[in-house]
């Protein structure tokens, strides 16, 4: 808490001194407070323990390999994820109630076992549509090029996720024709960079939405831009991304 509450007074002042400077543009300003802030929570907030961070981690490697929709378990009524057993290591329970690092470090001898798979229930992910989990995929195909460690592929996912949304946020704020502090004040309070720094689709979600509303003002509040076949192909695309129900 201590800690939480130093990270948001330096924000606080970061982004005070940066809105007060006319010399930074607020997409810039952006990559100046999201980056190091989502660096630090990636690194203060163990892998697991985001919303729903352990059920999104399931899905996200059961989509990286082709699973697209989750099984529904007619027997138990549920809907469940199909994963190597060994996928779901790496959480580790707090010792005497303190969370320590020194406690993954056995976890960092465990190999992804393609030989053994089981069903892991997972009602809290299963809604999401599984183009929402794109850069946390992106993040566990590398990692299952360097490395066949689940922890360190879901470090890896969690960076994938820092990146794409980092990006679409900047082109968002860069393409918005008015109100570009507000939104950047939106993007970063602490839900949305929690949302960013994690293995959760929901930084995307916010993300491309963000994008999308950018995009459209810009077609409709700029006189010298024409909405041809490319803007309304952008525009349905966007349309048709899926959100949770």
């Amino acid at each position: 808490m201590v800690g939480l509450l130093i990270l948001t007074i330096i924000g606080i002042i970061t982004i005070v001194k940066i809105f007060k400077s006319n010399n930074i543009k607020p997409e810039k300003a952006l990559l100046c407070i999201i980056i190091p802030f989502c660096i630090i929570i990636t690194v203060a907030m163990p892998v697991g323990r985001g919303h729903d961070e352990y059920m999104h981690w399931i899905k996200a490697f059961e989509v990286s390999e082709g699973r697209f929709i989750s099984k529904i378990d007619n027997e138990k009524k549920q809907s469940v994820a199909i994963v190597p057993e060994n996928v779901q290591n790496i959480v580790k329970e707090r010792q005497h109630g303190i969370y320590k690092y020194v406690d993954n470090i056995p976890l960092l001898q465990e190999k992804i076992n393609y030989d053994n798979y089981i069903q892991i229930p997972n009602q809290n992910a299963a809604a999401y549509c599984f183009v929402q989990y794109i850069p946390e995929v992106l993040g566990i195909l590398i990692g299952k090029v360097i490395t066949q460690n689940p922890l360190l592929s879901a470090y890896i996912s969690r960076i994938a996720n820092i990146v794409t949304c980092t990006m679409l946020m900047y082109f968002a704020i860069k393409l918005i024709p008015f109100g570009k502090n507000i939104l950047l004040i939106l993007s970063i309070i602490p839900i949305v960079i929690e949302g960013f720094s994690t293995i959760s689709p929901d930084g995307i979600t916010i993300a491309i939405c963000a994008l999308f509303i950018s995009y459209t003002m810009y077609i409709a509040f700029d006189k010298n831009k024409k909405c041809g076949a490319k803007e309304m192909l952008l525009s349905l695309i966007h349309i048709s991304e899926p959100t949770r129900p």
